[in-house]
């Protein structure tokens, strides 16, 4: 019988670690296929389901003038440049885990009314907060994230951040595509110790 189990385990592991490199796999195509979209580039052996993917998230970026980048662009950009990371998930996840270096402030859909309009949540802290957290230079390069698995035909709370970015006057706002698993395999450094600036 722990013969049975034993093997039972080792089958549920393979499939868990299958399922999510072929998640990790799916996600780093949909990176892929927007840079070459945002290049110009003709896309050939991709699936229809990311191209639409690809071209929603393209799309959001484009209405509100933020930009969207991989974690090897945002590693290149963070040596020649300063830049502000944001986590906009719940505080919560933040600490459990973050990238290296980020700042946390969060956002949610109650940032946005239903019909789309950016609406600033009064409960949450003051927009004069949100400033202080990034920089009064509006020439600053921030970049969100948050750590949720938002499809993308739904809006996420970085792009609520990076919508907000804009309306308020920051030129260099990205949002980070990806996930835990797709920053650490292109070299993001995840970790649950909290910079000084966010204690």
């Amino acid at each position: 019988m722990k013969y049975f189990i034993f093997i039972l385990l080792g089958f549920l592991a393979m499939g868990c670690s299958n399922q999510q490199k072929s998640h990790n796999s799916s996600q780093i195509e949909l990176e892929q296929t927007i840079s070459k979209l945002q290049a110009g580039e003709k896309i050939n052996n991709t699936a229809q389901n990311i191209i639409d993917d690809a071209q929603i998230l393209l799309d959001r970026s484009y209405a509100y003038s933020y930009k969207l980048i991989d974690a090897k662009t945002l590693l290149q950009i963070s040596k020649e440049k300063q830049i502000i990371l944001i986590d906009t998930s719940p505080k919560g996840q933040y600490l459990l885990k973050h990238l290296e270096g980020a700042k946390h402030f969060e956002f949610n859909s109650t940032f946005l009314s239903s019909d789309g309009m950016l609406i600033w949540n009064t409960k949450n802290k003051s927009q004069q907060e949100f400033l202080n957290k990034v920089s009064n230079n509006l020439f600053i390069t921030l970049i969100f994230y948050d750590q949720t698995q938002t499809p993308p035909y739904q809006i996420s709370p970085a792009d609520i951040a990076s919508m907000w970015a804009k309306k308020l006057g920051y030129h260099n706002v990205y949002r980070l595509l990806g996930d835990k698993t797709s920053w650490v395999s292109q070299g993001l450094i995840m970790t649950h110790e909290v910079p000084t600036c966010c204690q």
